[in-house]
């Protein structure tokens, strides 16, 4: 997979810092977040248990994929070393060499993190041209959390691999996550033992499902709606569904709803993303094309940015620059605030983190609200305005 310099992410390492070093809540768990560099070697000396380890192909992406049961995801690939690995995990796919372990890529430093997912591939689609396999396309699920303990090949990973386009791809030692020593959660939620507890899964639950019904409301009726792309508005109904409050006391105790409310809530972001994507790039194809005519002759398209002046391509970086700060500002993060979730063992921690993260966006859809009258005031008082890019008119 390949990332656009103009493209919207938030795999990215500094975020972490930042977010742990804050003084709230979230910083707890932003803080477990670890990262390693692939090309050097791994201390296992934390690690008290390697009975249940398996070595597995290892796939760095810039996403994060969470073990929600029944769920396919598809990759495409067309990396040399991707390939090999595709074509590999192929050829025994009726068997336990099937499976490959993705994990999160922090675009801004290289280095991984620590946490990740098992995929099982169910299915292969090979693409060629002139002869040569041009692209593979692999359809998988997520089996389980893992920890990466080892890579087997960390010169794989060094610079001078990828210029060579080299097919050999990372190899890691993985551990169930849940086979890990630090457990706490598990004993006390089957108990009747500790009642506190159980009213604290109480009122978690009902606060979550209050949150989320709220944020859902203003989707579908309100602010929310604008800020979504045209081709999630006929499914908005559907994508979000409701919840009810006896599901939602469910989520400390039934780990595959709440890894597929979870996800509900991650395709929210990933499409939000999109929609600002969409716009981003609209924006951007306007200012080339409106430089490139300013210097006159035969347009030629499509226009680079090598092709802008270096005043045009300061205008185009700040632009690129603005819409990632105005992204982040959203607080929508499909990468890093679901990676969290994925180093947190307890349930009760992790639907406090989940709760906090759809209390963040009620609360940015009120306020977006509350500045609606007046921004309309301002529209309905000025003049026309211009087109803002090749898909997008203001309302």
């Amino acid at each position: 997979m390949t990332q656009q310099a103009h493209s919207l992410t938030t795999a990215l390492e500094y975020l972490a810092e930042e977010r742990a070093a804050r003084d709230n809540d979230a910083s707890a768990a932003y803080k477990r977040l670890t990262w390693f560099d692939p090309t050097l070697p791994l201390s296992t000396k934390d690690v008290s248990t390697e009975s249940t380890s398996v070595t597995l192909p290892l796939y760095p992406l810039s996403a994060t994929y969470l073990p929600v049961p029944g769920v396919n995801h598809t990759l495409n690939n067309i990396q040399p070393r991707n390939i090999r690995m595709a074509l590999d995990l192929a050829a025994d796919a009726d068997s336990e060499n099937s499976r490959f372990c993705v994990t999160l890529s922090a675009l801004d430093t290289g280095r991984l993190a620590y946490m990740g997912a098992i995929m099982r591939l169910t299915n292969v689609e090979t693409q060629v041209n002139d002869g040569t396999i041009a692209r593979i396309v692999v359809t998988c699920y997520c089996e389980e959390i893992v920890r990466i303990i080892r890579v087997k090949n960390p010169a794989a990973a060094l610079a001078e691999s990828r210029i060579r386009k080299s097919d050999e791809y990372l190899t890691a030692t993985v551990v169930p996550y849940a086979s890990l020593s630090d457990i706490t959660a598990t004993a006390t939620l089957n108990g009747d033992s500790n009642g506190s507890r159980n009213d604290e899964h109480e009122r978690l639950a009902s606060r979550f499902i209050d949150e989320y019904s709220a944020v859902r409301n203003m989707y579908l009726n309100g602010v929310g709606y604008k800020e979504l792309p045209p081709f999630a508005l006929d499914t908005l109904a559907v994508d979000l569904p409701a919840l009810s409050h006896d599901a939602g006391s469910m989520l400390v105790t039934d780990s595959d709803l709440f890894w597929k409310t979870a996800q509900i809530w991650q395709q929210l972001c990933h499409t939000v993303a999109a929609a600002c994507q969409m716009r981003l790039s609209a924006d951007r194809n306007e200012l080339m094309v409106a430089a490139a005519m300013q210097k006159g002759g035969p347009l030629q398209l499509p226009v680079h940015p090598e092709d802008l002046s270096p005043a045009d391509r300061r205008r185009l970086e700040q632009m690129e620059l603005g819409a990632q700060e105005e992204w982040l500002a959203k607080g929508l993060d499909p990468c890093l605030d679901f990676q969290c979730l994925l180093t947190l063992k307890d349930p009760v921690d992790r639907i406090h983190f989940f709760t906090n993260m759809v209390t963040r966006e009620r609360q940015r859809l009120q306020e977006e609200a509350a500045r609606q009258p007046i921004e309309m005031e301002e529209t309905n008082s000025s003049s026309e305005q211009p087109r803002k890019g090749a898909w997008f008119e203001d309302e």
